[in-house]
């Protein structure tokens, strides 16, 4: 059975953000489309600021490592953005304590 994201997601342009909630299991298939997401959402205007938060998502590690070296390099992966286009991420993800651990490029 294919598992699906179900995200929330909030601009506001006055402060220069994007926040998308995410819910569901996070995985290789279905990082491939929060990418795409992503890409949509920081295209609205040119320094926009997306923050991706996880914390009451499912991730796999693979997944998350992938997203964070996303976050790291500063643009998507060519597989989503061939132009490689600046993109401004944060990621919140659950600590095992439940409180939230943030990761900024």
């Amino acid at each position: 059975m294919v598992q699906k994201l179900r995200v929330i997601v909030r601009v506001d342009l006055d402060t220069g953000s994007a926040s998308i909630k995410v819910l569901g299991k996070l995985d290789g298939h279905t990082l491939i489309g929060l990418y795409s997401l992503i890409r949509r959402t920081s295209s609205i205007t040119p320094g926009l600021t997306v923050e991706v938060d996880l914390r009451r998502a499912a991730a796999e590690p693979a997944a998350l490592a992938d997203l964070h070296e996303t976050c790291a390099a500063g643009h998507l992966p060519a597989r989503v953005d061939p132009r490689l286009s600046d993109c401004r991420l944060l990621v919140l993800e659950p600590n095992l304590d439940g409180s939230a651990v943030q990761l900024s490029a």
